[in-house]
């Protein structure tokens, strides 16, 4: 393992630490020393006795307090009458009620109850209220009082009450004499204090730490950079050496090479003597002199003619053409070619050309090279009798005149090549598993859909250097999730991460909306956090920029992957083209596409749906999934945000919750979209350095039967977002409500 390695293992390390003792801290604001456990304690390098100490005394303050209450209650006995029926009744349904969760339900009986009360106020209720009240009480006691259980137990109110009841439990708790807590824990301030100042101390070795990385990095650079200037000076000394003793007549050259060595000294005297013999030669080639630098001057004064030549020339001597499929099918080009075809002709990006378009290039070549992806999109194609703007994929016409075993269904579908593909002998066909585009954590996210075969064609020292994008997203404030202001939200270590849109601080949840006009939809809540990290990213641009001397651009990790404009390029990729208008009316506040180069003057965005995406590539990339389950009925929205709001800051319990948003827990979707392989591989494959998925990660968790074809023609149901976020890892399982 290498120095940077260890190094940034104790960073990591140091970094676990700070998110424990962050963690420490946040319970003992909120006053929830329960939740400091051991585990966390030793993680934050913290002795756990005073915590221990803590929750003990606490427990014991907070026993003496509902001690308190229960002398109270039994201090103002009830009236003693006989007991309702009715009332004992509904009771025993609110209970009940309540027990299932079904709070609609206890609410309407509760209802009834006050109205039963009011109606016969001395009905006994007092009784059973009164010993419904103390057991409650005697119930969250470590060690319950036998004489209360007894008591409570009793449906009516004995016809003699002992009035000696706060001297008979007492008794029972303390006997003669009672001694009250004694406190010799810290006071919480001062431990808050003491985690704090831990805190500090570790963020302040973190920073040393990355200071330290930094110089080592720096260095390991600048070793590297030396040893490859003197690299190239050495293979182009080695060059220039051989190209001159390959333009030297071999009487003068001889047996001189690199290999053996050159004596310059002899080679000297053999070129005087090879001049002399040969002068008159040389005398003759001025000849030709002349007629180059006639032709040179043509070239810096060209009239219409030479230029026309030079064309003529370039045609008739060139070997490589590049076109579209659609232009290669034009009459001119096609009936020039036509009569000297070409030896090789080679069709890109196949999995999105339908068989006419690849037909006419084919015919214009002795051999053809298909190259493509069975795997990722089929064409798309646009219903010429609707009036919606939007495509549709080819296997997604409903049209009768694309139904299975229709007409047209071979020309518009992609499954003639993965069918000859997998047809074709092997000694036709290979499949590249190297890729050089994605950084190793986002290729992890699609390998899947290659079997687990796919590899990074770059080593780790390359990886370190060219796919890193740089930037550190911290939280602002305290609010919107129990993560401290100043925690890190996405660090330049992480390039694959998932933004939570489930909730928004205002404990609403965010569900997708659908147009009237349109079969399509959008999740506002996913452009608002998309806005918020493209403002965060514009920002680090430009000071990194005012950082950095622009001769160094090209070896900063930010900065090095600016285009010719100085502008990052980044990518909106959607599955839904309502979500592309609504990034424009949001992101961009409605103005045009244009207007977008000044709304951010150093990022280039592009925001378009995945089939538009296909084939292209960018250095950062948000992939907005949209979806998230509407809440039917009226107010069953309401119903299901003030249940879930106790525990939607824990995803394990709100993954737990079963049975929709009734239980309190969110459903799955029936969405073809988010199902198909070839969309997911397409838009998750399309980031270099950074992949930003912004997601309901409950509703995706639980689709389970994403369909993947392998090589040998057998099919999988892939549970596929949950095994990304597992990828991912919590590190990188991001709430939104930490941003916004």
């Amino acid at each position: 393992m290498s120095e940077i390695d260890d190094q940034n293992m104790v960073r990591e390390r140091q970094s676990r630490q700070r998110s424990a003792l962050e963690a420490v801290l946040a319970h003992l604001r909120q006053n929830t020393l329960e939740g400091i456990t051991k585990d966390l304690t030793d993680a934050a390098g913290l002795d756990h006795s005073e915590f221990a100490l803590q929750q003990r005394v606490m427990r014991e303050k907070e026993e003496e307090e509902v001690r308190d209450k229960i002398l109270k209650v039994l201090a103002e006995p009830p009236f003693s009458a006989p007991a309702s029926p009715t009332i004992l009744r509904l009771e025993a349904e609110k209970d009940d009620a309540l027990e299932q969760e079904d709070y609609l339900r206890a609410q309407e009986i509760k209802l009834k109850l006050e109205k039963e009360r009011q109606n016969a106020p001395y009905s006994g209720t007092d009784w059973i209220s009164w010993t419904k009240q103390l057991s409650r009480l005697n119930g969250r006691l470590q060690q319950p009082s036998d004489f209360l259980d007894n008591l409570t137990k009793q449906l009516e109110q004995p016809d003699s009450l002992d009035s000696n009841l706060v001297e008979i439990v007492s008794l029972e708790w303390w006997g003669d004499l009672r001694i009250g807590v004694i406190d010799t824990s810290m006071p919480l301030e001062d431990l808050q204090d003491l985690v704090q100042d831990k805190i500090q101390a570790t963020e302040s070795s973190m920073e040393s730490q990355k200071e330290r990385i930094k110089a080592i990095e720096e260095s390991a650079q600048s070793n590297l950079a030396s040893t490859e200037r003197c690299k190239r000076k050495h293979a182009d000394a080695i060059q220039h050496c051989q190209t001159l003793l390959a333009g030297l007549p071999d009487e003068v050259s001889e047996d001189a090479s690199i290999d053996t060595g050159v004596d310059l000294s002899a080679l000297n005297l053999r070129a005087d003597a090879w001049m002399l013999e040969n002068n008159s030669s040389i005398e003759a080639d001025s000849i030709w002199r002349n007629i180059r630098s006639d032709w040179l001057d043509d070239l810096e004064n060209p009239q219409k003619s030479t230029l026309q030549d030079l064309e003529t020339m370039y045609t008739q001597m060139v070997n490589v053409e590049g076109v579209t499929t659609s232009f290669a099918g034009k009459f001119a080009w096609y009936n020039q070619h036509l009569k000297a075809p070409f030896d090789i002709v080679i069709i890109d990006e196949i999995s999105k050309a339908t068989p006419p378009e690849i037909l006419l290039p084919i015919l214009l070549g002795k051999k053809a090279i298909l190259v493509g992806d069975h795997r990722q999109l089929p064409p798309t194609f646009k219903d010429p009798t609707s009036k919606s703007r939007e495509e549709v994929q080819a296997d997604e016409i409903e049209d009768e005149r694309f139904s299975r075993g229709g007409k047209f269904e071979r020309m518009v579908t992609a499954a003639l090549f993965a069918e000859y593909f997998k047809e074709a002998h092997d000694s036709l066909k290979v499949t590249l598993l190297k890729q050089y585009r994605m950084h190793r954590q986002i290729m992890r996210s699609t390998n899947e859909f290659y079997e687990g075969k796919l590899e990074c064609g770059l080593p780790d020292e390359d990886q370190k250097r060219l796919k890193q994008h740089g930037f550190h997203l911290k939280k602002k404030d305290s609010g919107g999730t129990f993560n401290l202001e100043g925690s890190d939200l996405i660090t330049p270590d992480q390039h694959l991460v998932w933004v939570d849109s489930t909730f928004d601080r205002d404990g609403n949840y965010c569900q997708e909306t659908r147009p009237e006009t349109t079969t399509s939809r959008r999740n506002e809540r996913e452009v608002h956090l998309a806005k918020y990290m493209l403002d965060e990213f514009e920002e680090q641009i430009a000071a990194k920029k005012q950082e950095v001397d622009p001769a160094e651009w090209a070896s900063d990790a930010m900065l090095r992957h600016l285009d010719h404009e100085h502008r990052l390029p980044v990518g909106f990729i959607t599955f839904y083209a309502d979500q592309k208008r609504a990034f424009r009316e949001i992101a961009n506040e409605g103005d045009s596409w244009a207007s977008m180069r000044n709304r951010w003057p150093n990022l280039n965005v592009r925001a378009d749906t995945v089939d538009k995406f296909q084939g292209g590539e960018r250095p950062v990339v948000f992939v907005s999934m949209v979806t998230s389950p509407q809440v039917k009925g009226k107010g069953e929205k309401e119903i299901f945000e003030a249940k879930v709001a106790g525990y939607s800051h824990n995803p394990t319990k709100v993954s737990k919750r079963h049975g929709g948003f009734k239980n309190g827990g969110i459903p799955t979707t029936r969405t073809s979209f988010v199902r198909s392989p070839e969309r997911i591989n397409v838009a998750f494959s399309r980031a270099q350095n950074l992949l930003i998925i912004l997601g309901n990660r409950f509703t995706l968790e639980q689709v389970k039967d994403v369909r993947i074809e392998r090589d040998d023609g057998t099919v999988v149901e892939k549970s596929m977002y949950k095994n990304i976020q597992q990828t991912i890892g919590t590190g990188g399982m991001i709430d939104g409500r930490a941003m916004l």
